[in-house]
C-alpha cells in the first residue's frame, strides 16, 4: 500500500511542479519526504523477505508478479530508496530478473528481458555494466 502510494505521490509531485505557481509545493515536498522515510523504514524488510521467497515459488502468477515487483523497485520508484536500501533490494531484484531469463515459460522470460532492458536504459550503459558486474561477480 505504501509502495503504491509512493508511486502515486511521486507522479502527483511531478505534475504539481509542472503546473503549480502557488506556495503549495513546499507542503507537497514535505509529504513526499515523509513518505520516502516511511517507505524506507517500513517496507524494506518485508520486501526483502518476499524477494527471497520468489525464486522457490513455482506458480506462474507469482513469478510474473515478482517480476512486476522488481520493475517497481528497480525503475518506477528507484529515487525513493536510500542508497543502502536500494543496494539490498536492487541486488535481489536484479538477481531475480536474471534468474527468470531462463524460465521455461516464454512470457515470463520475455517479461524479465523487457524489465532488464528498461533498467539498463534507466541506468545508462556504463552504470549498467558496473552494477551487473557487482551483482554477477561480487568482490
Amino acid at each position: 500500500d505504501s509502495l503504491m502510494a509512493a508511486v502515486q505521490l511521486s507522479n502527483h509531485h511531478a505534475k504539481a511542479e509542472e503546473t503549480s505557481t502557488s506556495g503549495s509545493v513546499p507542503a507537497l515536498d514535505k509529504k513526499i519526504q515523509d513518505l520516502k522515510m516511511e517507505v524506507n523504514t517500513r517496507l524494506v524488510g518485508p520486501l526483502s523477505v518476499m524477494l527471497s521467497l520468489l525464486p522457490v515459488n513455482y506458480s506462474r502468477a507469482v513469478r510474473k508478479s515478482g517480476l512486476y515487483l522488481c520493475q517497481v523497485i528497480l525503475i518506477d520508484i528507484h529515487s525513493v530508496w536510500t542508497e543502502s536500501n536500494m543496494n539490498a533490494l536492487g541486488r535481489k531484484s536484479l538477481e531475480y530478473c536474471l534468474m527468470m531469463l531462463g524460465d521455461d515459460d516464454n512470457k515470463i522470460s520475455s517479461c524479465s528481458r523487457k524489465i532488464l532492458r528498461s533498467y539498463r536504459s534507466y541506468l545508462g550503459a556504463t552504470n549498467w555494466k558496473r552494477h551487473l558486474s557487482k551483482t554477477v561477480v561480487p568482490t
